[in-house]
């Protein structure tokens, strides 16, 4: 009988040892599906594949234990789930990546960015709708590569929109050898034509072209075009230029312009003798011709169409020729609106609009006194000192553009404005309370014992009199040798004298 208990026994001993074999088995290879082989982390490692998560199923249908073998399945279950998920996210990820390359590919000539050259029907919206599908990659490294090749689409039809300007020639006088000027970066060449027939081509340097104009038969009156071409053969708009009698000087094509404001009624300058006009253009439109006065001064009127954000110009003109365009700086003519200034203030203050500028300058009568820094509510204070009537103080913004001269104002001090309230009468002594009398518009009062201010006392707890005034009763220290007392308001410029002293 104890033989057959020792077999039994070794053999529970040997089945317990075979099973705790198959449990660590099992737990090992379902634990190295997961993140640092722990399922706790409810993330598979990125070498986890069905064929993993079958073999380490297949360990854990050899488990026995019931209640080992399920929280393994649970695992396998769990880490199945994740592969499903990912798997899926994988499928929808390439399904975006070949649509967006599909998208890409098809905006080029044979579907092949590495042709270089975009297909006839490709347009913005075909660009943008292809970088839609590109957004929409999640692959940081594939995302960037359609996105070289969409942003090489975009280049492209960038190029073949490209418009060109039209050239500014400069002055030309018929003994000249070249027609000068300049076109924008978008002109490869610049072509010369006489009569319609074209007659000579160059290649502009950083802007600038030279046109050979001699040997042609040209006379002082006639016109000629020059006219840009792009890297496609693109032809732009044509400029025509005359020819002039002779070469003038510099000075003679001077173009000056003053800045404007926004309110400004006119834009004013000088012209040189060169030109027979000037005009005024307001981004890019002629709206208005002027007239250069015999001191080669111009004013143009603007009949307010300048606003916010306009790029204003003055075009000089001989004859139909433009030969000289200068830009407007308009700045800010916003004035300071100043508070009124009385001999009894002693501080100027006044506002622009919040955000308009940062600080400003103080003159009085011409002479410049100080400066002060505006506030983020575009309000401002200067502490002046008191006045006398009479005098200026002036006000000169400073913006983004500096000291701004069309952003003066000025204020001129007056006469006081106040009237101080007259000192109150003490009438009496009551025991140890002066009683006496205030003026109307009184306050408070103040009471100074041997010259010196000890208390001060409300009128709500005086008496008023049917003529304003108020009848007080303050209290006086025993050994006070004297009492005053002063009227006051909460605007300090009312405040009285002090009374005349009661001597107790």
């Amino acid at each position: 009988d104890v033989d057959k208990a020792q077999s039994l026994l070794d053999a529970k001993t040997a089945a317990d040892a075979a099973e705790k074999a198959k449990q660590d088995a099992a737990k090992k290879a379902v634990d190295e599906l997961f993140n640092n082989n722990t399922p706790a982390s409810n993330a598979i490692k990125p070498a986890t594949n069905q064929a993993t998560i079958d073999a380490a199923q297949a360990l854990v249908d050899k488990v026995t234990d019931p209640t080992v073998k399920a929280a393994l399945q649970a695992d396998v279950d769990k880490a199945q789930s994740l592969l499903d998920a990912k798997t899926a996210a994988d499928a929808a990820e390439k399904a975006k990546q070949d649509a967006a390359k599909k998208a890409v590919d098809e905006l080029f000539n044979n579907n092949t960015p590495t042709s270089g050259a975009i297909k006839p029907t490709t347009d913005q919206k075909a660009i943008d709708d292809a970088k839609k599908l590109v957004d929409a990659i999640t692959d940081p490294a594939v995302k960037a590569e359609r996105q070289a090749d969409l942003d090489k689409a975009q280049n492209l039809l960038d190029a073949k929109n490209t418009t060109l300007t039209a050239p500014k020639v400069n002055a030309y006088g018929v003994t000249d050898e070249y027609i000068t000027g300049k076109v924008d970066a978008n002109t490869v060449t610049v072509e010369l034509y006489i009569n319609g027939v074209r007659k000579k081509v160059s290649t502009p340097t950083n802007g600038d072209f030279k046109l050979y104009a001699q040997g042609f038969g040209l006379k002082v009156g006639d016109t000629f075009e020059v006219r840009p071409v792009d890297a496609n053969g693109k032809k732009g708009p044509a400029t025509t230029g005359v020819v002039l009698a002779t070469s003038a000087s510099p000075a003679a094509y001077n173009l000056t312009v003053d800045n404007a404001g926004l309110s400004s009624k006119a834009i004013t300058g000088t012209a040189g003798n060169g030109f027979t006009t000037v005009r005024l253009s307001i981004d890019g439109t002629i709206v208005k011709v002027g007239q250069i006065n015999a001191d080669g001064t111009y004013s143009i009127a603007t009949n307010n169409l300048i606003k916010p954000g306009s790029k204003v110009e003055v075009v000089g003109y001989t004859d139909k020729t433009e030969m000289a365009r200068k830009t407007v700086s308009i700045v800010n003519d916003e004035k300071p609106v100043l508070d009124a200034l009385t001999i009894d203030d002693d501080a100027v203050k006044g506002s622009v609009t919040a955000g308009s500028a940062t600080s400003f300058r103080v003159s009085i009568n011409g002479s410049l006194v100080k400066t002060g820094t505006i506030a983020a509510d575009g309000t401002f204070q200067s502490s002046i000192g008191k006045q006398a009537v009479g005098t200026v103080v002036t006000i000169e913004i400073r913006d983004t553009t500096g000291y701004n001269t069309l952003r003066t104002a000025s204020v001129t001090v007056t006469g006081s404005a106040v009237v101080k309230l007259t000192a109150p009468v003490l009438e009496k002594m009551d025991g140890n309370y002066i009683v006496g009398t205030a003026p109307k518009g009184t306050e408070s009062i103040t009471v100074y014992e041997d010259g010196v201010a000890v208390r001060t006392q409300n009128v709500s707890s005086m008496t008023v009199n049917p003529d304003g005034s108020f009848t007080f009763k303050a209290y006086v220290a025993p050994s006070a040798t004297s009492v005053q007392v002063q009227a006051k308001n909460s605007d300090k410029r009312m405040t009285s004298d002090l009374s005349t002293a009661l001597t107790k």
